[in-house]
């Protein structure tokens, strides 16, 4: 967890989610005992749950990732294999979302042509201040399972 981008992640999640349980650090990939690969952890909504291998099987899912900087490729890249990661899973569905400090144009349009991806700008600002939402509200990196309210809201399908 990072002292600048776990805020970020639980603003994203008491403010514009507002339901589901979030699991910060949810372990979507395991170390192989061969270390053919590293562990992935992840954050994701709702509630506050330590259950960090909690089973998504059939649930739809909401994923944050979030970098307190402009938008470039590692966030970009966390948020597209998130989602994929996750799906791996067995999730329902997943929403990818990318939260920053600071936009770039030419990369935000480069993320949104890949499915289940949103993105959201939280500039440093007063608590009463709204952020700005670039493009379509279609995903999102915490990973927790949505209930139908939040699916509804959220517009996802399923």
């Amino acid at each position: 967890m990072s002292l600048n981008e776990t805020p970020m992640t639980r603003w994203y999640w008491r403010e514009i989610l507002k339901q589901g349980t979030l699991i910060e650090e949810y372990v979507a990939a395991e170390r192989a005992k061969d270390d053919s690969n590293a562990p992935r952890f992840m954050d994701g909504p709702f509630e506050i749950s330590h259950d960090v291998r909690m089973d998504i099987t059939g649930k739809d899912v909401v994923v944050i990732q979030s970098k307190n900087k402009r938008l470039g490729m590692y966030l970009m890249g966390q948020a597209i294999f998130s989602r994929e990661l996750i799906l791996k899973k067995g999730a329902k569905s997943v929403r990818s979302v990318a939260v920053y400090r600071k936009d770039d144009k030419v990369m935000r349009e480069l993320l949104l042509a890949y499915p289940g991806i949103e993105v959201r700008i939280r500039p440093l600002m007063s608590a009463s201040q709204p952020p700005k939402e670039i493009g379509p509200r279609t995903s999102a990196t915490l990973v927790l399972p949505c209930e139908n309210s939040i699916r509804d809201r959220l517009g996802v399908s399923g």
